[in-house]
């Protein structure tokens, strides 16, 4: 079974969650970064409504754990 992501009512459609990213790209810029392949990829798995927010803050956490370990 594949994984089930939890929508809240500002998220229930791709339009509101492709705002949502925009708003986040938008604030990391503002503070002169850029979202990575890694999360841009996470991103539009979110819009699709294949994965939730949770999902990406655990993605993100793990993927980035393991690179201050081998760093």
């Amino acid at each position: 079974m594949g994984y089930l992501p939890h929508f809240c009512a500002s998220e229930q459609t791709p339009a509101q969650r492709r705002e949502s990213v925009r708003w986040a790209v938008g604030v990391a810029r503002s503070q002169g970064g850029s979202a990575s392949p890694e999360l841009s990829a996470l991103y539009g798995r979110y819009v699709a409504g294949e994965i939730d927010l949770a999902y990406i803050r655990a993605a993100l956490s793990s993927l980035y754990s393991q690179g201050e370990r081998s760093g």
